[in-house]
C-alpha cells in the first residue's frame, strides 16, 4: 500500500493525503455546528395572522366556517385554522369626479376578516412558514373552506 517515497498506491503522500482529510474533517465539522445553531435560533412558535378582504362573494364568504384551514393558493402551504371570522358589508373603492376615494358599497358581496392561528418562526418582517415569508400587507390569495379568496394580511402577533 505504501511505497518507499511514502506514497500511497504510488500516487498521493502520506502527509498531502493526512492534511486534505483534516481540512476536509474540520470544514463538515464546522458546517454541521453551525446548521445546528441556526436550527436552535429558528425556532417554530404560534402566532396568529388576521386576513382582509374587502369584497368577497356572499357565496363565498357562506362556505368558510371556524376551523377550516387557511392555506397559501400558491404554494399550497397551511398556514393555520381559522379562529374567528368577522363578516361585514362589502366594498370597493371608487373615485368621485372630484378624484376622492370613497368606500362603495357592493351588493351581494361581504367584507372579511379572519384570525387564523398557526405555527412558524416569527421574524421581525413577518413569519416564515415552509421556508415562505409572510408579511403584513401581503397581497395573496388564500383557501379557506370551500372558497378562494383575495386579500391582505393585516396583522401577525
Amino acid at each position: 500500500m505504501l511505497d518507499k517515497k511514502g506514497n500511497i498506491l504510488g500516487r498521493i503522500n502520506i502527509v498531502d493525503f493526512l492534511i486534505v482529510a483534516s481540512l476536509i474533517f474540520a470544514g463538515v465539522f464546522s458546517f454541521t455546528q453551525i446548521r445546528t445553531n441556526r436550527r436552535e435560533s429558528a425556532e417554530v412558535k404560534g402566532f396568529t395572522m388576521k386576513f382582509f378582504a374587502e369584497e368577497v362573494h356572499d357565496f363565498v364568504a357562506s362556505g368558510i366556517f371556524i376551523g377550516d384551514t387557511f392555506l397559501d393558493e400558491a404554494h399550497n402551504i397551511d398556514i393555520g385554522k381559522i379562529t374567528e371570522i368577522n363578516l361585514g358589508r362589502g366594498f370597493k373603492h371608487a373615485e368621485t369626479e372630484n378624484g376622492e376615494l370613497i368606500k362603495s358599497p357592493m351588493e351581494g358581496h361581504t367584507s372579511l376578516e379572519i384570525t387564523v392561528m398557526g405555527d412558524g418562526v416569527i421574524r421581525d418582517n413577518g413569519v416564515i412558514i415552509s421556508g415562505r415569508t409572510y408579511e403584513i400587507g401581503s397581497i395573496t390569495t388564500m383557501r379557506m373552506g370551500k372558497g378562494k379568496v383575495h386579500g391582505i394580511i393585516a396583522a401577525i402577533e
